[in-house]
Order: C-alpha cells, then structure tokens, then sequence
C-alpha cells in the first residue's frame, strides 16, 4: 500500500514539475528573442557608423550566433535539470509551508526502504496521502514560474522598445543594414545617401587599352574625395578621381591586362563592385618595313614606319615586315595588294610562338606602289 502511495505522490509531483518546465523554458526563449534584438539593433547601429568589410561581418555573424546559441544552450540545461526535489522545495516556499511537508514526502517516496512495523508504515501512509491532497489543491499560481515570466516579458520590452529607437533614427536604413548582416558575403554596398550612377555600365576594353571610367553620385552634396578603387589577383588598389562637375567623377584605367574589378567610393560609400571585360582580339601597334632594294642599285637598306609615309619601293626589292601587337601571337596573315587590288597569291603565312608579341613576314616586291595589311590572332578568344 505504501509503495504505490509513494509511486502515485511522485507521479504527481513529475507532473507539476514538467508544467514548470515549460514556463521556465517558454521565459528562456522570450529572455533569448529580447536579446537578439537588443544585438541586432547595436550590431546594425555599428555597421551604420563603421562600415564593415565583409569579412569584417561573416566574423561577427559568426560570433553573435554562436554567443546567442551558446546562452540558449546553457539556460536550457538549467531548465533540464530541474529536480523533483527542486520542484517539492518551491512549492514549500511557494505555499509558505515551514515544515516543508512535501520535500519531506518526496524524500520519503524516494527512499527504498520500507518501513518494518504496521504501525510506521500506516503513518508513513498518512503522510504521503496529505501531500498527496496538497498536490492536487495547487494552482497554476504556484506551479508555474509567474514571477520569472514577468520579469523576463519586462526586460523583452525594454530590449524591443532600445531596437525600435535605433532603427527609428533612420528609417531607410534597416532594409540595406539587415540584408549586410544577413548575407556578409555579398556584395551590398554600405547604407548611404548617395547613389552611384556608372558609365559606362557594361565596361570592356581591348586588351592593353585603356578604360575611361564616370560616376554621378546624387543624393547628397559630395563632401569627401571620390576614390576609384580596383582589385585584381586579391590585390586591392585606390586612385583619386578627377572631377568634372559638383556631383560627376572621372577616372581612366591605363593599359589594362588582366581581368579586374572597380568600384567608386567617397567616405563610408561606395558603389558595387564591377567587373571590366577583357576583349583580347589582338590590335596591331606598329609595322616596321625593312627595305632592301635589288643588288645593281647599290642602295642602303631602308626603314620605314608603315602608316608615317607611303612605302615606295623598286621591285625586286626585298621586304621585311615586323608586326607589333599589343598581345601575345599566335598566327599572322598577310596581304599585300596594288592600288587595293589583290595582286595575284598574297598570302604570307607566318607562324609565331605565344611567348611573343611581334611577327615577321618576308616578301619580295613587285610593283612600286604597294598597300600592306595584316590579320593577327591571339590565343584567347
């Protein structure tokens, strides 16, 4: 009789003891959410004012999270471990009973041992069958944590109400500073009153050419210098822009070669990054001809820089043209024509290495007027 009065007090006692449970774990998410918004709203007020580089925020990202999880961890093992004896010594205190008939009656019910005599176990009786009564008369007042709950609904506010002051200072600010945080590794400018308009907006260049770069910036009168920032291979270069009117900007990027990226930026904001495309069709620089007229004329080789003067030469003669491209090569076409007309089989092929950026094509002349052209090709489309 005893053993199943034992077994029916505690079953009760699991059972307010899990409804507590639950109050205490429902004040740890609520206690969790105010502080996340608390966080939120100070790690949005920062990057505000500093800017972060992405990197900068996939570092914070990752340690606010882990902070935030690691508080929620350690406050739920708190709840978890909750005891029965933990739960019979509140509701003592909470029903201000000073004998503490309950933490008596669940350390009695956990006991293993019997009880020899009738007459100690019909007492022992007794007195889990009055705890047991006092179990059943308690209200969700002393069983669940009111009082934890208030406290932690109040501090919610006060935390909600900082986070709704902050975002309030500026209200087109939270859209751009949410999506920063909440993907640090895309490009997502830093909030500004400014607006970035580029020209031109699909940048490409000729392979060794140079780029003229513009940007309006509108919004709000430019205050600081406008810098034109370029990466390339991970390394990351500034240069000052040259204005040309209150709110237009002008850089030009000399000789470009290899695939790069450029922003425009002046205090904390910039534009995004944009990529400049390479167009690596070969442009021929300079064609360089090298005369040699017959033997019987006894003349001097000649020079002559193609496109400087007209090449007149004394058939016979023979020629040499060395053809500077602005990349490197890889075959070469020749055309040589009369007054613009194709002179019978014009077609020098000559094949040159890719370690080179000049072809030479021997030929032999054959009227005096000639017309030269040339057609390279580069290993990169």
């Amino acid at each position: 009789m005893v053993c199943s009065e034992k077994q029916l007090f505690m079953r009760e006692l699991r059972k307010r003891r899990r409804r507590r449970k639950i109050g205490l774990a429902v004040g740890v998410l609520v206690r969790i959410t105010g502080i996340f918004c608390l966080a939120l709203a100070i790690y949005g007020a920062l990057d505000y004012i500093f800017a972060f580089q992405s990197k900068t925020r996939i570092v914070l990202d990752v340690a606010v999270g882990f902070g935030l999880l690691g508080l929620l961890a350690s406050w739920l093992l708190d709840v978890l471990r909750l005891a029965s004896r933990d739960m019979a010594i509140h509701l003592d205190k909470a029903t201000g009973d000073p004998r503490r008939d309950l933490l008596s009656a669940c350390e009695l019910s956990s006991s293993q041992e019997d009880s020899r005599d009738d007459l100690s176990g019909f007492l022992l009786g007794q007195a889990i069958q009055r705890s047991i009564a006092r179990l059943k008369m308690l209200s969700n007042a002393h069983v669940l944590p009111w009082p934890e709950l208030r406290g932690v609904a109040r501090t919610f506010g006060l935390h909600l109400l900082i986070a709704i002051i902050i975002i309030c200072l500026d209200m087109g600010a939270p859209l751009t500073i949410g999506r920063r945080i909440l993907f640090p590794q895309r490009d997502i400018p830093p909030y500004s009153p400014y607006t970035f308009m580029l020209e031109p907006a699909s940048p490409h260049v000729l392979y060794g050419g140079n780029l003229e770069l513009t940007v309006d910036i509108h919004g709000a009168d430019v205050r600081d210098q406008v810098w034109c920032w370029t990466r390339s291979d991970g390394t990351v270069t500034r240069s000052a822009c040259f204005q040309e009117s209150p709110s237009r900007f002008v850089q030009r990027l000399e000789r470009v070669t290899v695939p790069l990226e450029f922003c425009f930026a002046t205090g904390k904001a910039r534009s995004k990054w944009q990529s400049v495309r390479i167009d690596y069709q070969p442009e021929i620089a300079a064609v360089l001809a090298l005369i040699t007229p017959p033997a019987y004329t006894g003349l001097p080789v000649g020079e002559f820089l193609l496109g400087s003067e007209p090449l007149l030469v004394l058939p016979g003669s023979q020629i040499e043209m060395r053809v500077t491209s602005n990349r490197d090569l890889v075959f070469m076409d020749t055309l040589v024509t009369n007054k613009f007309q194709v002179n019978g089989e014009a077609a020098n092929k000559s094949e040159v290495s890719m370690a080179t950026t000049y072809a030479i094509c021997k030929m032999t002349a054959r009227t005096r007027d000639m017309v030269f052209c040339a057609m390279c090709g580069s290993g990169t489309d």
